[in-house]
């Protein structure tokens, strides 16, 4: 989190929600990674627990505006994990995070992004969108919190501090 400067990433996560009807008239998907350290990715019965911290690409599918009269301001992210790559078949904890992404049959694969970064990935380079807050095991209903009202809601609590 220290890599970004949360001030500037206001700005491309507010031009995201308000160009998001123009966008979406283009059929424009904003490229996005997040991270976290999902259900599958972790050892816990290992002498020493494992938590793998994967970065996951994927899409921002929608964004309510931000004068959009809704409960939940929200960005819908779709995201995709349904194979391990080749590459790393070879590291040792492959066969259990395989085994726990490919057997997982309640849909938690993927459970413990939850709080993770949303990125966007731009010509301009990467901005921080968002928190991711639910999803799925594919994630194809993922949520996330738009940064810009987390950072206003933070600078607010902190006026009040004073």
């Amino acid at each position: 989190m220290e890599s970004f400067d949360g001030d500037r990433a206001v700005a491309p996560a507010r031009r995201a929600r308000q160009t998001w009807d123009e966008a979406e008239a283009q059929e424009a998907y904003f490229a996005t990674v997040v991270s976290g350290f999902p259900l599958f990715a972790r050892d816990l019965a290992a002498d020493k627990p494992l938590y793998g911290l994967i970065s996951l690409p994927g899409f921002i599918v929608h964004a309510n505006g931000p004068d959009a009269q809704v409960d939940k301001p929200r960005l819908t992210v779709n995201l995709g994990c349904e194979k391990m790559r080749p590459e790393w078949s070879s590291v040792p904890e492959a066969i259990t995070f395989a085994r726990q992404l490919f057997e997982d049959d309640g849909g938690r694969a993927l459970a413990g992004m939850s709080g993770g970064p949303v990125v966007a990935v731009t010509d301009s380079g990467y901005h921080l969108v968002g928190i991711l807050y639910e999803g799925t095991r594919a994630l194809e209903t993922g949520f996330a919190v738009p940064w810009d009202l987390i950072h206003a809601a933070f600078s607010d609590s902190l006026a009040l501090a004073l």
